[in-house]
Order: C-alpha cells, then structure tokens, then sequence
C-alpha cells in the first residue's frame, strides 16, 4: 500500500506540472494577434479543454488507486485446529460442551461431535459421564471484536449462514443488491421524493454496502461530507470485492444490540445469544426477528420495556417476506406462547457464556470451563456485593507442564494477595518432623509477649479443649497451630521458611501473624511455592503426612460445601483473609496443580463480606472439576 501510495501521488504530481506545460504552450501557440490584442484560436481551445478533461481524469484515477489499496475489509473467517480430549468414565456438561463446539465450529462438525459424545454418555444419578474415551479434532472460527472492550463477534463464511438470514436482508434493506455498483440512484431518488412528499426524513436510499461502509470505516454522523465519502467508498468496495464477500462482511460485522453492557456484533453471536443455535438453523420467523432488530437495535430490543415494538416490526419483516417470496417452503409466525417462551430464556448465562468465549479468542475446552465457572461466579458475588470490584486468577500445571491460565484484569497478575491458611501446610510440614499427628494443643485463648505489644490470635472454633494437631490443620484453626509453633520453636520454623519465602519478616517471633495468612503473594508464586511442597511428599515424611491429612475433601475446610468430589481423594487447602476480601483454593491429585483466586480489588471499605475460599474459589474449582470430562489423579507415592 505504501508504495502504491507513493507511486501515485508522484504521477499526480508529475502530471499536474506537465498538464500546466501542456496549455501553457497552446496557449502561446495558438494565439492570433490584431493589433494590441490577441485571440486564442477555436482549435486550441478545444486542446486546452481536452488535455485539463485528461489530467483531471488520470488524476481521479490516481485518486481511486490509493483509496482502492487503501481500503480493506476484515480477513475472512479463517479456521484454527482446536482439539478435544476427553477421559473414559469422566465426568462431563454436555450442555457446556455444546455451548463450546457450537461456538467455535460450524454446524456440521458441531451435529456430528454431539451425536458422537451422546452416544458414548451415561448418567449417574444426576450426573453424566463418559462410558468410552474420545478425542476429537475441531476446526474453530477466528473470535475476536476490536469494536469494544465489552463486545463479542466470532467470524463465520457465508455458507454458514442460513438463507432465510441473507435472503430476508436483501429483501428488507436492499432488494437491488445483486445489481447495484454500491450506490443505487434509483432508490436515492425514490427516497428524496417520498422525504420530500412527507416534509420529513421517512426513509433513507442506503445500500447494504454503504452501511457496512458506515459500520467499518466511518461514524454515523448525520453530515453532507460523510454521505459522500459513504457513496465514494461504496463503490470501491464494489470494484474489489464479489457480492459474497461483502454480504459476508456485512453479515459478520452488523451491529445486534447489547444486554447488560455485553455488544452483540455479527450474525453468529446474534444467533447463539438470542436463540442458542447456528445461523445455519435459524428458522424464518427466527431471521425476521434478527432482521427486524438492524432498524434500531435499541427500540427494537427484546429487553425495552416496549418490546411490543420488536413483536410488531418481526411481523411486518415476516409477512412483506413471505408475501415476496423470501422466504421459501413451510413458514410460520409466531404466536404468543412462542414469545413468552422465548422472553424466558436465560440470556445471563448466554452473555457469560459469549464473554468467555470472546474474552480467550479460541480457547482450549479447559481454559473456556474454568474462565465461564469464574465469570459466572463473580457476576453472582456482583449482586450480591453491588459495591464490589471482583476480580479472578486461575493458574493450573499438570504433570507434563501443560499450563492454563485465565484472569479478569490484566493489572492483577503479579499483585500479591494476602495468602490466608495457604501456608498453614509447608509449616506443618516441618511439625509433623517433631510432633505425631495425634499430639494434643489447647484451643485455649493464647497471648504471645511482642515488642510491638500483646498479639492474641483469634479462631472460629469456639470449644475450648484438647484438640490434635491433625485435627487442627483440617478445620484450619489457628490458637493450637500457634502454639504448636511455639513449641517447635520459632528460631528453627525462621530458617526453613526463609528458603521458601523471600518477603518473610524476621524475627518470626515479632511477627507471628505471618503464619496466619498477612504474607503476601501472587498467583504465580503461590504455584511455585506448592509446587516445590509437593516435589517433597514422596521424600519427607513430614510433607507426606500434611498432604494425607488434607486428602479428604469431606473432613477439611470444604465439607460443607464438597458435592460429588467427596467420593474423590486429593489433596485441597482453602485460604480467607482480609474479611473475605481474598479467597483461595490449592488442588493437588498428583496429576494436576490448580491454584485459584477470587477477590476484591477496589478500595476495602465495604464491610466484611460472607466468603470463603470454601464458597468461592473450591466451589468454582469442584464445578471444573466435574464437568471437564477427566479423571481426578492419584495422589500416592507408591506409584
């Protein structure tokens, strides 16, 4: 483009000198002199005018050529190789599956997964899981919208696309598409008369290619000099593309409205949002509706409280269709039970379920999962706490180093967090290389003599007696923890956890609280620092015991919460600190590492919230668990 650009700004150049040459020298040829005066000969005249028609014509040209490489609509849907894989007698959502292939692939590979996987599904109690293996390969569309920070668009080719969709937009916004260069002047002039008869604008001469024009490339300001640039783009875009292409375009790009600050772009997103189906199945009443919308997104919404108004325009669209043969075979409208039906939809889940798609570009299964169970998970504390500024970030590392990962906000990702209980396991590690597990520590009120003053750790267990430290480190209770520490001692704990912890605050023994949760650090350095505890289990007696003892989901800090993975054996701790404001769960099977966090990250003024890392982020954590079709690990050593 740029040497184009160039090129032809040289030749304009180069040809407005020689063109002012040119008539200069006719002009001083072609002169008749009388006396004092002189007349330019009827011969030259005709040169002068001749050569200014031909340079101001060479000069559009030039003109054209820059705007013609210039302008460009987006690639066309082009396919990436997504891949499945999924583990027999696992647990799995075949309705998120669903979601997922539906999203990514195009109708026909889409019907064939899902017969396939329901074929090989079988339900217990009521849950379903996998009676064979499968592993399939998937060719996934190019997901991503540039119009918005909150917006979704996938891209798909025109053969995806239902008919009743394209036919029924040529036929409502411009039926002379096939024969117009971009501009049609019979509709320009049939608009002027009909605004004029009516003293208002009633209607408007647009073309389906100047619209998309306006869409890609330009504003919607009502301007004089704006229309021109419409029509002049217009009709480049004609020369350089086929009518497919820019029907594709239009398709893929046209603007569908928005619910709850999500934007709906393109004919795929519109299609699973409003109907949870392809566009490829979208029934005649079903495009009308779509179709209907493109007049004004916003009055025509099915969320205004007005939606009369959709009924009525989707009627309109449906009947002129139908009645100029559009729409072709079986046809048939709406009735009121259909749109009450409709209206009852769960758009909420839909919209977080088009966010996380949108927000990863083509997601692995597992990163989409573990992404929608977040989303949705925060848009839940959101309605609770409508104050809150929620945020998530999930790390997860299996045994070959595949790694996911997915966030909220980018700002998060290095910023430490306060840890909670998550550092109660490395420290037993090293007790359980003095003290048995069954060894007693009141839960006794404790009071420990600092420089800054008196420190009394508090606890949620409100029973005082002897409890044993394997006990303790189950419902995580703090006072016999601490007093396990004292009795270790504090010197001996400061030597070990100052290789495993660079920030940690020394003396120890001034600073005891650290033990309770007030270190600080990010996601990623709580993954590396359990990673290294877990390098230790099958070497350290100590660490071994400390994952035995939290192996059992219904005995620790999650039975309350535990579901179908108390069945299951694997290693979990919870943290909660900061009055709920950080949430987190570790989860080790000895296969699969994840370590995921959910908190606040505004300003901490609103109060204690009700959370824990058992309610938050173990509840997000068991719902991936029990839905990514593959198997919970085995923690043991003697494998």
């Amino acid at each position: 483009m740029n040497i184009w650009l160039v090129f032809t700004t040289l030749t304009i150049v180069v040809m407005i000198y020689d063109g002012t040459r040119i008539r200069q020298n006719i002009r001083l040829t072609g002169l008749n002199i009388y006396g004092n005066n002189s007349v330019l000969r009827p011969s030259a005249k005709l040169k002068i005018i001749f050569y200014s028609i031909f340079i101001f014509s060479l000069s559009l040209l030039s003109i054209l050529l820059i705007f013609y490489f210039q302008f460009h609509l987006d690639p066309r849907p082009v396919k990436n190789l997504a891949s499945l894989s999924m583990e027999r007698e696992s647990l799995i959502n075949t309705k998120l599956v669903d979601f997922y292939v539906k999203s990514i692939s195009d109708e026909k590979i889409h019907s064939s997964f899902m017969n396939e996987l329901h074929r090989k599904t079988g339900k217990y109690g009521n849950k379903i899981y996998l009676k064979e293996s499968l592993k399939q390969d998937l060719f996934a569309y190019n997901i991503d919208c540039k119009h918005d920070f909150s917006c979704a668009q996938i891209f798909i080719p025109l053969n995806d696309i239902s008919g009743n969709v394209w036919r029924g937009l040529i036929g409502i916004e411009d039926n002379r598409f096939l024969n117009h260069t971009g501009v049609d002047w019979r509709s320009i002039a049939r608009a002027f008369y009909i605004n004029l008869k009516a003293g208002r604008i009633v209607q408007g001469g647009s073309t389906l290619t100047q619209q998309l024009v306006k869409n890609i490339f330009l504003t919607s300001e009502k301007t004089f000099t704006r229309k021109i640039k419409e029509a002049f783009y217009s009709i480049i875009l004609e020369f350089k593309y086929t009518k497919d292409e820019l029907i594709e375009a239009y398709l893929n790009n046209v603007y569908w409205g928005s619910y709850k600050g999500l934007k709906i772009y393109g004919i795929k997103t519109a299609s699973l949002f409003y109907f949870n189906k392809h566009p490829n199945t979208l029934s005649e009443f079903e495009a009308s509706i779509l179709i209907g919308m493109l007049k004004g997104p916003s009055l025509y919404s099915p969320f205004s409280k007005k939606n009369f108004h959709l009924k009525k325009r989707s009627n309109v669209v449906f009947q002129k269709l139908v009645n100029e043969k559009y729409f072709i075979g079986s046809t048939k409208a709406w009735n009121k039970s259909d749109w009450a039906l409709w209206l009852k939809s769960n758009f909420d889940e839909r919209k977080i379920l088009l966010e996380t798609i949108s927000k990863l570009q083509n997601p692995t299964f597992e990163r989409f999962l573990l992404t929608f169970f977040l989303e949705k998970k925060i848009n839940h504390l959101r309605a609770i706490y409508p104050k809150g500024d929620f945020a998530y970030h999930a790390v997860g590392i299996n045994s070959i180093n595949d790694r996911i990962e997915t966030y909220s906000k980018k700002s998060i990702l290095n910023q430490p967090k306060n840890i909670g209980s998550l550092l109660k396991p490395i420290v037993y590690s090293k007790l359980f290389e003095k003290f048995d597990s069954k060894k007693e520590f009141s839960t006794a009120k404790i009071t420990l003599p600092l420089i800054s003053g008196d420190w009394s750790p508090s606890d949620h267990y409100d029973k005082t007696e002897q409890v044993t430290l394997e006990f303790a480190l189950l419902r995580s209770l703090n006072i016999p923890y601490i007093r396990a520490v004292k009795e270790y001692g504090f010197n001996d704990l400061e030597s070990f956890l100052v290789t495993k912890l660079e920030g940690l605050k020394k003396p120890l023994q001034e600073y005891p609280s650290q033990l309770l949760g007030s270190i600080e650090l990010s996601v990623g350095e709580v993954i590396e620092l359990y990673q290294n505890f877990f390098k230790d289990q099958c070497s350290n007696p100590g660490t071994l015991k400390a994952v035995e003892i939290l192996s059992s989901p219904k005995e620790s800090t999650t039975s309350a919460w535990v579901k179908f993975l108390g069945r299951s054996t694997f290693f979990g701790k919870t943290g909660t600190s900061n009055n709920g404001y950080d949430n987190w769960y570790v989860y080790n099977d000895g296969r699969d590492l994840f370590v995921v966090w959910v908190g606040h990250v505004g300003a901490r003024n609103i109060g204690r919230m009700a959370l824990s890392g058992a309610g938050v982020s173990f509840d997000v954590l068991q719902k991936f668990l029990t839905s990514r079709a593959k198997n919970i690990g085995q923690n043991n050593c003697e494998l």
